[in-house]
């Protein structure tokens, strides 16, 4: 199982010093329990405006079966806001696409020609 996890610095690992952040582990735990590949795709200081403009490009190379987003944080509290509204059609966007993704995708996980 292929699992993005996309978002800023949380997403990233900032500030945990000891294990990495939750995505690490998420990966320390889902490695010893289960097959499955975590990319942690944070970087810190996104936005949904910069995720979107990546998330297409990162998802093909690696065929995500699971995508997950944590992101907005930025979008609120910089003093360039993303404003509300943009900011929710921007969440819809990244749910459309994360969507349209799955939808090449057949029952069993492999892409479809």
């Amino acid at each position: 199982m292929n699992i993005c996890i996309f978002g800023d610095s949380i997403t990233w690992g900032a500030s945990d010093t000891e294990k990495g952040g939750w995505v690490e582990r998420l990966k320390t735990y889902f490695g010893n329990k289960y097959e499955a590949i975590i990319y942690n795709l944070g970087i810190p200081g996104d936005t949904t405006i910069d995720l979107l403009k990546r998330v297409e490009s990162e998802c093909k190379s690696r065929k995500p079966d699971l995508i997950i987003f944590s992101i907005g944080i930025n979008d609120l509290w910089r003093d360039d806001r993303t404003p509300i509204k943009k900011f929710a059609e921007n969440i819809a966007r990244l749910h459309r696409i994360a969507k349209k993704i799955h939808q090449k995708r057949d029952f069993y996980g492999a892409y479809a020609r």
